[in-house]
Formats: C-alpha cells, sequence, structure tokens
C-alpha cells in the first residue's frame, strides 16, 4: 500500500522568526546533513519509515 508523500513544515513565530532554522544554522554541516537526511525519510515514507527514525 502507498503512503501519501510528507512534507517538514517549520515552526514561525509571529514575529517572523524561525527558531529551528536558527538551530539548524547554528549546529555542524554534518550533524545538519543527517537532520535533513531523517527528514527527507519522513517526507517519503511517513511514520512508515520506523525505527530508529521513529519510535
Amino acid at each position: 500500500m502507498a503512503t501519501a508523500k510528507w512534507s517538514v513544515d517549520y515552526y514561525k513565530q509571529a514575529n517572523g522568526k524561525c527558531p529551528i532554522q536558527e538551530w539548524l544554522e547554528s549546529i555542524p554541516v554534518d550533524a545538519r546533513a543527517d537532520i535533513f537526511r531523517i527528514f527527507g525519510l519522513l517526507e517519503e515514507h511517513g511514520l512508515g519509515v520506523g525505527m530508529p527514525y521513529i519510535l
């Protein structure tokens, strides 16, 4: 059974600040790459991606 694609949306405050974007820009590039890889898996497979990405 095919699952619908998901999208990852970042929370934005009323003042326009995006805390997750600011945090992502502050961490090392290799850690950021790992997070974006996981975001990609979630977008493609949703919760069906399973462990260890979804507990």
